[in-house]
C-alpha cells in the first residue's frame, strides 16, 4: 500500500536517475546559518535517491512481480535504515497553514517527515498557564513536541494554523532562514469547501444550487465581507500575509504587495496551489532537499460536481451556468485571494521549469 501511493501519486518514474552522493544530511538544523536560497538545478532534481533499493522496488512494483506484503516489508527496510533516518531537510520548515486548501495533507506529510527524521515540532496542546501580557509569543514558543527528548522552541518543524508572524522565523524557527511555505486555493472554490464544512453559510453537497443561489442572492455580499471567520473574503490572504511580516505599521495592502515581492523576486515565500498537489509536492521535495519517500501523500480530493444525483441534462447544464456565475462573483469579491492563486500558479510553474527542463521529465513529473 505505501509503494501504491508513493508510486501512483507522485509518478516517480519521471525522477528515476541522480547521483546517491548525498543521500545524507546530518547536521542540525539549529546550527545552519545565512540566509535562504532556493537550491540550484542540479543532480538532485534529477532523482538523487531512486537508485539503489528504492528503484528496484519501483521497478518490480510497476512490473507486477513483488507483493503488497513484500512491497510494505521493503519500504519498512528502507525507512529503518540510518541513511534515510538521519537523513535531515535543508533547512527548517515554516509552514503557515491556511484553512480549506488542503493544507492538512501537508500538514500530515511534514508531520509524518518529523517523526521519521526525529525533526522538532511543535503540538498544539498547552497546558500552561496564562500570560496575559504576551500570551501568543509564550503559547508559541512553549509548546510540547513530537519528540519526547526535547520541548519548546526553537523547533525543527513549524505546520500549524497560525496568522503569520515574524515570530515564526525569528524565534520559533530559526533554521528556516527567513523561508516561508504555504497554501492557497481558487477562491471560489475555497468558500463552497468552507460553506459547506463550517456551516456559515448555506450550502449542502448534495445540491450545489443552495450555494449558488445563495452567492447571486443580495444577502451573501454582506454576509462575506462582514464575517471574521472561514468564510471572510480573502481569509488565505489575511493568514498568509498576518500582521508581522514586514512592517506592523503599515496596511495591509502594503504587506499584501511585499509578500507578492518575496514570493516573485526574492524567491523566500514559496507558495503551494491545492489543485496541483502533485506539482507542489515535487517542488516542496526539491526546495527543501527531502526524501521522495517523505512527500509521499494520500490524495482526497472532493468533487465539484453540481450534484450526486443523475438529474437531466437540461437541469444540468442550467446548474453549470449558475455555478460559474456564481464562482466569478465570488472570484471578484475576493480580490487579495484570487490575484495570490494567480501568482501562485505562475511561480509554481516556473519553478516545475526550473527544477524540470527536460520537457519529457517535466510531462511525466505533472
Amino acid at each position: 500500500i505505501c509503494v501504491h501511493v508513493f508510486y501512483q501519486k507522485l509518478h516517480i518514474r519521471s525522477i528515476l536517475r541522480g547521483d546517491e552522493n548525498v543521500t545524507s544530511n546530518s547536521s542540525s538544523l539549529s546550527n545552519r546559518e545565512g540566509a535562504f536560497k532556493i537550491p540550484t538545478n542540479d543532480s538532485y532534481s534529477e532523482g538523487v535517491f531512486l537508485r539503489g533499493e528504492l528503484l528496484e522496488l519501483v521497478t518490480k512494483w510497476e512490473a507486477s512481480s513483488i507483493s503488497s506484503e513484500e512491497a510494505t516489508h521493503a519500504v519498512w527496510q528502507i525507512v529503518s535504515q540510518p541513511s534515510y533516518v538521519n537523513h535531515r531537510p535543508l533547512y527548517g520548515i515554516v509552514f503557515v497553514k491556511t484553512h480549506k486548501t488542503g493544507s492538512s495533507t501537508i500538514t500530515s506529510v511534514l508531520h509524518s517527515l518529523a517523526t521519521a527524521h526525529n525533526l522538532t515540532t511543535p503540538i498544539t496542546m498547552d497546558t500552561r498557564p496564562y500570560i496575559p501580557l504576551d500570551y501568543k509569543r509564550f503559547h508559541i514558543l512553549n509548546l510540547d513536541t513530537t519528540n519526547p527528548n526535547v520541548t519548546y522552541a526553537p523547533y525543527d518543524v513549524w505546520c500549524n494554523h497560525v496568522v503569520y508572524d515574524n515570530l515564526l522565523t525569528d524565534e520559533v524557527v530559526p533554521s528556516s532562514r527567513h523561508f516561508v511555505v504555504s497554501i492557497v486555493r481558487d477562491a471560489a472554490t475555497r468558500i463552497r469547501s468552507a460553506c459547506q464544512y463550517y456551516g456559515c453559510c448555506p450550502s449542502h453537497h448534495s445540491n450545489v444550487d443552495i450555494f449558488n443561489n445563495f452567492v447571486l442572492s443580495q444577502r451573501a455580499k454582506r454576509l462575506f465581507f462582514k464575517h471574521k471567520g472561514h468564510c471572510r473574503v480573502d481569509q488565505s490572504s489575511y493568514q498568509i500575509v498576518g500582521t508581522g511580516l514586514l512592517h506592523a505599521n503599515k496596511s495591509f495592502a502594503e504587506n499584501f504587495e511585499a509578500v507578492l515581492n518575496q514570493a516573485r523576486r526574492r524567491g523566500n515565500f514559496l507558495l503551494l496551489v491545492t489543485e496541483r498537489m502533485v506539482e507542489s509536492m515535487l517542488v516542496l521535495w526539491h526546495v527543501y532537499r527531502l526524501h521522495p519517500l517523505d512527500v509521499a501523500f494520500l490524495s482526497k480530493k472532493v468533487k465539484t460536481t453540481t450534484t450526486t444525483t443523475t438529474t437531466k441534462v437540461a437541469f444540468q447544464q442550467k446548474s453549470s451556468n449558475k455555478t460559474i456565475a456564481a464562482e466569478a462573483l465570488i472570484r471578484e469579491w475576493n480580490t487579495y485571494d484570487t490575484r495570490l492563486h494567480a501568482v501562485a500558479n505562475e511561480l509554481l510553474t516556473r519553478h516545475l521549469e526550473f527544477i524540470f527542463p527536460n520537457t519529457t521529465m517535466r510531462q511525466r513529473a505533472q
